[in-house]
């Protein structure tokens, strides 16, 4: 522990730094992009991550999801009370859901590192938010990209250190703290167009599907095969509802007074009142009496919409309180491979059933497994030549700041993510690095790594990452991943000679997944340091498919896809059947 005064930066906003005093970064998100000048300085004093010791991390997603479980069962009381309404716990989780884990997750992550921070220095000095300044957000979209930025951030840190007991200098804030989405008069077009095809066949629908990986096209062709019984719904449903205003009065007040012996559980029913989004206290009345006009059908199916889609998940909340059954289906790479994810659990816990894309077993209750159609247009015989000359590497994203503790690397983890991007460039000759064409997150989130990137090798050539990856991932020469998610099952999935690489003490697999992954790196595609994936790029990148074609990397691309990435021609088939199961479970048929 140091004696010596220090001043304590929490975020990348400068103007509530101290520039007087040597400062302690409380983590690389204080270095962001646009302020790159900082790394050409001395190194900087940053704290480090809590969460690098991975049992206190896996102790910590335990300890919030029951945080998170007993303040459900406190707001479901609460918000019935203070709506006149009697809907179970079930209905206030499919509505809140999604917002609690984002809000008891960063609460908790940044009250830990400001212990940290406190544990490690005495006599620390920073300067806050000034109180005046704090926003509320509208909903869970509003909530979550409040949480991407500095000025929210700086909030609940100004927030937390006030309710430790310590009091500091405090400035006002007086910018935005995001953009607020505004509806585009396409997406204004294909809502009238859907409400427009759908009107003939509303009465006779029995399944409604929202936000899946079906494209528009794929979704109507569906429908068409079922005789119109299952609808989509993508686009003629109202997303978001107008912002409400929070009104401080006894209602939210009292938010903050619900009882709670635990210490932290305490602080997170003490932040309510600022943080508990608009749309489910001043604005509920309203949006429930809208959703109350619209036809529900029987069965209700998405696979993204239960996060951010606020019109669907009070629908969806109304239908199943009404008696529909609820269908979630897989929507990204991470599930069924994490260690920790909340967003699986979630669904699977709030969803009647639960469709996967391979992994789900017989053991898994109402658990089954579903084609995704973006699998089976990328199934190719193996291939006997190489195409082009791209060595396509494809990189991943998130906030700077942590936003769920999920098997990935969180908050100041993702500097050694763009470490090790770097180390792999400089380990590839110079010749090869010049076919490398990178392709970046397309939400670079203020990292610095991108930029670094760019100032160490300009021999390499960017991607266009607006674009989707499998279109130029099946044209590449081989394909190079960083990460475990959804684009390494395209890629293996198209049989494209692919080589992976992660740190496995950060992307983490339950146990389930990790035979398979073995197989990957027996076969050398998996590589768990960047030195082993550049080596192996340079061996094979003259003629990759010598290697990827050989049997025993075939074998472990299949086994792989089979678990991960389910795949069969006759799609609508597997849903049709899928459908028709649920739909007998419940008395109910299927045309």
């Amino acid at each position: 522990m140091s004696s010596r005064p220090l001043f304590l930066a929490t975020t990348a906003l400068e103007e509530f730094w101290d520039r007087t005093q040597e400062i302690v970064f409380l983590g690389y998100w204080c270095l962001s992009a646009d302020r790159h000048d900082i790394t050409t300085s001395p190194t900087p004093h940053v704290m480090p991550s809590p969460w690098d010791d991975r049992e206190r991390f896996y102790r910590a997603a335990s300890y919030i999801k029951e945080c998170s479980e007993a303040l459900l069962r406190q707001l479901s009381g609460y918000l019935n009370g203070i709506h006149r309404t009697d809907y179970s716990e079930r209905y206030w989780r499919i509505v809140l859901g999604p917002w609690l884990i984002l809000y008891s997750h960063i609460i908790y992550d940044r009250f830990v590192l400001l212990q940290s921070a406190l544990d490690r220095y005495s006599g620390l000095q920073t300067i806050v938010m000034h109180e005046s300044s704090f926003r509320t957000p509208a909903d869970f979209t509003e909530a979550e990209g409040f949480a991407a930025s500095d000025a929210y951030n700086l909030q609940i840190f100004s927030q937390l250190l006030k309710l430790m007991g310590l009091s500091f200098t405090s400035k006002r804030y007086n910018e935005s703290f995001g953009s607020n989405p505004q509806t585009s008069s396409r997406a204004w077009a294909l809502s009238f167009a859907e409400k427009l095809i759908r009107l003939p066949f509303e009465a006779r629908a029995t399944v409604t599907i929202r936000k899946t990986n079906l494209s528009p096209f794929e979704a109507w062709k569906l429908a068409w095969a079922t005789r119109f019984r299952a609808l989509p719904l993508d686009f003629g449903f109202e997303r978001r509802f107008d912002r409400t205003p929070a009104i401080f009065n006894e209602d939210r007040l009292g938010l903050g007074k619900l009882p709670c012996d635990d210490p932290f559980q305490r602080i997170l029913r003490a932040l309510l009142p600022s943080h508990f989004p608009t749309l489910y206290l001043e604005g509920y009345q309203v949006a429930h009496a809208r959703i109350a006009k619209t036809r529900q059908t029987p069965i209700v199916i998405s696979g993204y919409a239960w996060y951010g889609d606020e019109g669907f998940t009070f629908y969806a909340a109304h239908a199943a309180a009404k008696g529909s059954q609820l269908v979630a289906v897989q929507h990204g790479g991470a599930y069924g491979a994490y260690r920790s994810a909340p967003y699986e659990a979630h669904e699977r816990r709030m969803a009647d059933y639960f469709f996967a894309w391979g992994w789900a077993g017989e053991q898994m209750p109402k658990c089954g497994n579903i084609v995704t159609p973006r699998f089976p247009p990328l199934q190719h015989p193996v291939r006997r030549r190489t195409a082009g000359n791209t060595a396509l590497f494809i990189a991943t994203g998130q906030p700077r700041y942590l936003y769920r503790f999920h098997s990935c690397p969180v908050g100041s983890q993702w500097e050694d993510y763009f470490d090790w991007q770097h180390r792999f460039l400089t380990h590839i000759p110079d010749k090869l690095r010049s076919f490398v064409c990178f392709r970046p997150y397309p939400a670079p989130y203020g990292h610095t790594g991108e930029l670094r990137v760019r100032r160490s090798f300009p021999s390499i050539s960017w991607d266009d990452s607006r674009r989707f990856a499998y279109e130029k991932l099946v044209k590449a020469r081989i394909v190079v991943i960083d990460h475990l998610g959804t684009v390494l099952l395209e890629a293996l999935a198209a049989n494209v000679p692919t080589i992976l690489f992660w740190d496995p003490n950060r992307w983490e697999a339950r146990p389930e997944v990790q035979t398979h992954l073995e197989q990957l790196r027996q076969a050398q595609i998996l590589w768990d340091s960047p030195e082993g994936a550049a080596e192996k790029l340079a061996e094979v990148y003259a003629e990759p498919g010598r290697w990827w074609n050989t049997d025993d990397v075939q074998s472990a691309r299949r086994e792989f896809v089979i678990y991960q990435a389910f795949t069969k021609q006759d799609w609508i088939s597997n849903w049709i059947d899928n459908l028709r199961k649920i739909s007998k479970g419940r008395g109910g048929g299927l045309g």
